[in-house]
């Protein structure tokens, strides 16, 4: 059978659009689909690379709200003692209590207790985490640190004239450590001094930083932990009065020995 030429015609026509369909749903249809996602990802992309350039513009603000932070962390605590230290709050009362001359014959210590215990978010961050090669450390868990402050109070009677014990009060505050007189009772005496009691209280916390002025509360410079081996040695003393018993005594048995008489018959 022969075709005839419009035949022919429509036969090529419609194999050149098959061809051209078959082109564009396997050829041009996934690559245009490749474009597509390439664009998104490149707009994704765009959009990372402006945040970290604004982040990384705000690092010096951020910096500087840092510095600030601690700042404000290490003049709050510097009111705090480093720790506790029976030995050091004496040394520290006896040197207060000597420049003022006022005079305390007696110290008592309470028991050491716990104030509060909280936990704080570690505002420690790493910067590096903003770019886009640490992007796989934005889960990391930040561990809370703990805030012990520890407190004990002193109970200490007080003598001396009137400008001492204000004087001894006045040196406390001007300690720049937390630092409760918690009670105070004063009454005059016959002799026109000051005698009474005041109780006090002390507090310490663990130092998030480095505070110069602990260095000087820390330093024992003694060689024995309590300052002394023997606050209390026995210093024996020579009693003319308790000698002379003892070798009479002695004296006595020995006469009573050579000058036995022997039995008579």
């Amino acid at each position: 059978m022969k075709l005839t030429k419009r035949e022919t015609f429509l036969l090529k026509l419609t194999g050149i659009v098959l061809l051209l369909a078959l082109s564009y749903y396997f050829i041009i249809s996934p690559q245009l689909d490749k474009l597509t996602s390439t664009k998104e990802q490149l707009d994704y992309k765009t959009t990372e690379v402006e945040t970290v350039k604004v982040e990384l513009e705000s690092l010096p603000q951020l910096n500087a709200e840092i510095e600030a932070m601690q700042q404000s962390i290490a003049q709050s605590s510097q009111r705090y003692l480093p720790t506790i230290q029976q030995k050091k709050l004496i040394l520290l009362m006896d040197e207060q209590l000597r420049v003022s001359n006022a005079s305390a014959d007696s110290v008592g210590f309470s028991q050491l207790f716990q104030v509060d215990n909280q936990a704080v978010e570690n505002l420690d961050t790493n910067l590096v985490n903003n770019s886009p090669e640490g992007n796989g450390d934005n889960n990391a868990t930040k561990e809370p640190i703990k805030l012990n402050v520890e407190s004990m109070t002193i109970q200490a009677p007080l003598f001396g004239k009137y400008e001492e014990v204000m004087n001894f009060i006045r040196r406390l505050e001007e300690l720049n450590r937390t630092t409760v007189i918690n009670s105070l009772q004063l009454s005059q005496g016959t002799d026109g001094n000051i005698s009474g009691s005041i109780g006090l209280d002390f507090y310490a916390m663990n130092k998030l930083t480095e505070d110069p002025q602990d260095d000087s509360y820390l330093d024992w410079p003694y060689n024995t932990p309590k300052g002394i081996d023997n606050p209390f040695p026995f210093v024996p003393t020579d009693s003319p009065e308790t000698e002379e018993p003892l070798e009479g005594t002695q004296g006595e048995e020995e006469i009573t020995e050579e000058t036995e008489i022997p039995p008579t018959d």
